[in-house]
């Protein structure tokens, strides 16, 4: 084991290097990478192996962002609409305007990911369906970092400790929105070659 994953966030993962040698591996637990993008498993595969790696791999990093979102909205509600006269939540009204737009965010970044997961596990696969997932995946995640931002900064200092579930979530969905598979840029160029050629 290689350790390499020295990330803001993510920790968890154990996306470190393992190292194997004098090892062979098989035919038949091997594939081509153009055969994995193109979603060209063999017969009898199961759909997940028959539709281009695109079509779901945004709802793969997507999916834990929801997560990470859905858990520091929950930490922050638990500090913010606390017991007690003393809650932001009623005596701020930038608080609740926090509260409103920032689940709003999240459940519509929900709602995007459901159905972009309907389509990559039914829809009829072409190029449109494929960058329209792409499109859903990115745009969805961002609204998840607008929504965690949002929370991060108005969570009081409760939400800067170390120890803190809300800055480790802020981390995580930030470093998740890095990756390349998410970045609206490039879902957006797919999705306008397939709806405009």
């Amino acid at each position: 084991m290689r350790e390499v994953w020295h990330s803001t966030g993510l920790r968890g993962t154990g996306s470190d290097t393992v190292v194997v040698a004098g090892v062979t591996v098989p035919g038949r637990r091997a594939f081509v990478l153009a055969d994995l993008l193109a979603g060209t498993g063999g017969p009898g595969r199961a759909r997940c192996h028959r539709v281009p790696a695109q079509m779901g791999g945004g709802l793969l990093f997507a999916a834990p962002v929801l997560g990470c979102a859905r858990q520091a909205l929950q930490e922050w509600s638990v500090w913010a609409c606390g017991p007690g006269e003393g809650a932001p939540v009623r005596g701020q009204a930038g608080v609740r305007e926090t509260l409103a737009r920032s689940s709003a965010e999240i459940d519509a970044a929900g709602l995007l990911l459901e159905q972009a997961a309907l389509r990559a596990d039914t829809a009829a696969v072409c190029e449109a369906v494929v960058a329209r997932n792409r499109r859903d995946a990115a745009f969805a995640v961002d609204l998840l970092v607008s929504a965690v931002e949002r929370l991060f900064r108005t969570g009081g200092r409760h939400a800067r400790t170390d120890s803190g579930c809300l800055q480790r979530c802020w981390r995580d969905v930030h470093t998740a929105a890095g990756h390349a598979v998410l970045r609206m840029e490039a879902a957006a160029d797919a999705y306008a070659c397939a709806v405009c050629d």
